[in-house]
């Protein structure tokens, strides 16, 4: 009996506490639309010379159920309450899950957790639509959208940097360009290079046979290349029947193709006739190619002049006064000749 009796008297001799501190919960409604609004009262009655409480926070809320605010009153010296106002969210039947309440002392900290609440949900729809549901989902409230405007503002800031430092590589690139242009060849005139080339054979007049292969072949190609450039006769690809052909229908005298036919087809015995010419014949030829010269010159002058027109006008050329000038010249010196 005396054992039996110890055992009833030993725990409340170790936690007196444990049996002085209680909760109580309720709720304004335990039916609910979505979207009520609502109060959860939890009372606490305790020791407060031995304890402080403290309730359950905002933390403790969420999901269907919202956390809008509480107001905590004291009563009588040993209960507290705190009065917290809620939203419901629910499309359904839900429950309030258990909060804790905490008793803090100095000799340690006593929880104690509520019990949980069933919530029913209330439907605003008539009996014979209890089947519909909404199916859009709701609406968040709780977006951040200024950090979204702050990204998009930061990539916007980082293009504008990135394209500023390229616009400033590319100016200085266009100032490290030289800007001298390329200044364009001049007119070639054919007929002062035909002059030079055979200029240029007087010094194998006097060479011996063996020489005169490259004077025979030299003089052909100098003429036929004239014929070619200015005349526009494929010379070099053609016989001498038909060069000489061609130049008599563009219009140049007898004078002209003879001299030329017969300095063309000297050039072809020495070339593929194997003929040994004599240098009385071939100083007879060069003279010949001097008069030829000069019969040429006088005829094709104006040609010559409007090739070189063209050729400036194409690459953007301005004839000078002087050039000019030196043109008038040199055609007053050929009519007094």
């Amino acid at each position: 009996m005396k054992i039996r009796l110890i055992w009833l008297i030993l725990p409340l001799i170790i936690t007196p506490e444990l049996y002085g501190q209680s909760i109580q919960t309720e709720v304004s409604s335990d039916s609910l639309a979505t979207g009520d609004v609502f109060q959860l009262h939890i009372a606490a009655r305790y020791n407060p010379a031995t304890y402080e409480v403290v309730f359950p926070d905002s933390t403790q809320f969420g999901g269907e159920i919202e956390y809008l605010s509480s107001r905590r009153f004291r009563g009588v010296h040993s209960r507290d309450s705190l009065v917290y106002t809620l939203q419901f969210f629910a499309l359904q039947d839900t429950v309030l899950t258990s909060k804790t309440v905490t008793f803090i002392s100095e000799d340690g900290n006593l929880a104690v957790s509520t019990p949980e609440i069933p919530l029913y949900f209330k439907s605003l729809l008539n009996p014979e639509e209890q089947n519909l549901r909404p199916l859009k989902p709701l609406f968040d409230f709780a977006r951040s959208w200024w950090l979204l405007i702050l990204f998009f503002v930061l990539i916007m800031l980082i293009a504008f940097i990135v394209y500023m430092y390229r616009d400033k590589l590319r100016r200085k690139r266009s100032l490290n360009i030289d800007p001298t242009p390329v200044k364009p060849e001049p007119f070639r005139d054919p007929f002062q290079h035909l002059v030079n080339r055979i200029t240029h054979l007087q010094t194998m007049v006097a060479a011996n046979q063996q020489g005169y292969m490259h004077f025979y072949t030299e003089l052909s190609e100098a003429f036929r290349e004239y014929v070619e450039v200015v005349h526009d006769i494929p010379a070099l690809e053609s016989t001498t029947k038909e060069v000489i052909r061609d130049l008599k229908m563009r219009g140049l005298d007898d004078h002209i193709t003879g001299n030329m036919q017969q300095i063309l087809r000297d050039s072809d015995l020495v070339k593929f006739a194997k003929f040994n010419p004599e240098a009385e014949f071939v100083q007879k030829n060069y003279a010949l190619a001097e008069l030829l010269l000069k019969a040429i010159k006088k005829h094709d002058t104006d040609r010559i002049d409007a090739m070189r027109y063209r050729y400036e006008q194409m690459l953007g050329f301005e004839r000078t006064a002087a050039s000019t000038q030196d043109m008038k010249t040199s055609k007053m010196g050929e009519e007094g000749t």
